[in-house]
């Protein structure tokens, strides 16, 4: 019976397959471009999932890659769609050939999101949109949906902006930049962002794209008067969890021509019978190059003043105090800050070495978990109840670690030949080679919320 249900999914599919490439490509599946102007010409971000273009990879993974499909149906999967059968589905009245457009406004002191999509029955979309905590409010016009996700302090205002829009009585992007011909229909994700107040950039957009592994791609438009930076002094360094090099300024209005190194390379717990059984000291080693003691003072000031964090002044400590417990010491060398808890790195020389890059990032995420270790309080050892919590924390930890799909994650930044724009690239990089990112990413982030869950309703 297993053996029937298999192959009768891998016909189902090949039919679905046809369909989407042969017929629904042209027919079916053709999104509106008016979806468009329903975005404002203030919008300050835009992000359009093409739903299309996702359809189309999955259905290929089903046609050609069957038994890497198939390796993902367990013994239980007959079971599970039978279930899935017999329930009811549930109707949202949305139409899948449409684009998923998310943008967001700047309103004084946030950041407004709403979102835009294709509605083939309006009111089987009310009726879903009604119960969505996620929607503010709606409104629906000319088969098209327009959804405040934010809940603004200026709710009146922002309700009656989403009016305007929705009846298209503002002024839309189209009077200042066609997205229909700067996102291509065939990335998977296409991403605009525009700027007032960024010292670096005007504008930019990035694409991307799910293959075998996902990759990414932008261009930024620098302003007028950018001053060039120098490039990042250290490479990352390819054996921690974390490293990341910049030279971008990440502050605000602080200091100028500093630069960012940071590595992540393990963390030690240790437990005791304290109300907060677990005490954190990370392996973060951070230094911020080209600074002013005055500035850094500044710096440690403002850490002082968030709330459940408690700087110690004298023993040069910043501490976090809610429902864990986090340390790590600070200091000012020369010009220069550091944030760690291993003594060696605060007298470690910094060699420049020759780069290319203006930003570098490197994410290996199996380090986390294998750069972990768990040490008792031997002054105060846990109790049964407190080593309860840290065994239920560590088997979260254990779990999730197992899901994990990921190999690495890497993003760069640097100029382009004429030194007039900025290029991004970067790719995520998966364990298996055989598979495809869009369906390594989707069974990965669904087992860790049903860990997730599994361990929240854990009593």
């Amino acid at each position: 019976m297993k053996l029937f249900f298999k192959y009768s999914l891998i016909i189902y599919f090949s039919i679905t397959y046809v369909i989407v490439y042969y017929i629904a490509d042209f027919t079916i599946l053709k999104s509106d471009p008016k979806i468009y102007s329903f975005v404002p010409q203030d919008a300050n971000q835009v992000i359009e999932v093409n739903f299309k273009a996702l359809l189309k990879k999955v259905t290929f993974q089903f046609f050609y890659n069957k038994d890497y499909v198939l390796s993902y149906l367990n013994d239980g999967v007959e079971s599970k769609v039978s279930e899935f059968n017999k329930s009811k589905i549930k109707e949202t009245g949305i139409d899948i050939s449409s684009k998923f457009i998310l943008f967001s406004e700047l309103w004084e002191d946030e950041v407004v999101w709403y979102c835009v999509l294709g509605v083939n029955d309006r009111q089987e979309f009310s009726n879903f949109a009604i119960q969505q905590k996620e929607i503010v409010e709606f409104k629906v016009v000319n088969n098209f949906a327009v959804c405040l996700l934010t809940d603004a302090k200026q709710i009146e205002s922002v309700n009656s902006h989403l009016n305007q829009i929705t009846n298209q009585n503002v002024k839309s992007i189209d009077s200042k930049i066609d997205l229909s011909k700067i996102f291509n229909s065939k990335n998977e994700i296409n991403y605009y962002v525009s700027s007032k107040n960024n010292k670096y950039i005007t504008d930019g957009q990035v694409s991307v794209n799910f293959n075998t592994n996902i990759s990414f791609e932008g261009e930024y438009n620098t302003i007028g008067s950018f001053e060039t930076l120098k490039n990042i002094s250290q490479p990352i360094n390819p054996k921690s969890a974390l490293s990341f090099r910049t030279v971008f300024n990440l502050f605000d209005g602080s200091w100028n021509n500093n630069e960012l190194i940071a590595d992540y390379n393990g963390t030690k717990f240790i437990t005791s019978n304290h109300l907060i059984p677990m005490h954190v000291y990370p392996q973060l080693d951070v230094l911020i190059l080209n600074g002013k003691t005055d500035y850094w003072t500044g710096l440690v000031q403002g850490i002082d003043s968030l709330e459940d964090v408690h700087v110690d002044f004298s023993k040069q400590q910043i501490t976090y105090l809610n429902q864990l417990s986090f340390s790590i010491d600070y200091g000012m060398v020369n010009n220069d800050f550091i944030l760690s808890n291993d003594s060696v790195f605060f007298n470690k020389s910094i060699e420049s070495i020759e780069s290319n890059k203006l930003l570098e990032l490197s994410v290996l995420p199996d380090y986390f978990h294998e750069e972990i270790s768990f040490m008792a309080d031997e002054l105060n050892p846990p109790s049964m109840i407190s080593n309860l919590k840290v065994n239920v924390f560590k088997n979260v930890m254990s779990e999730i670690a197992t899901l994990n799909k990921i190999e690495q994650v890497y993003c760069s930044v640097d100029y382009s030949e004429n030194k007039t724009k900025l290029v991004l690239s970067g790719e995520v990089v998966f364990k298996d080679k055989i598979g495809h990112s869009i369906i390594e990413s989707g069974i990965m982030l669904i087992e860790i919320l049903n860990t997730m869950e599994a361990f929240t309703n854990f009593e």
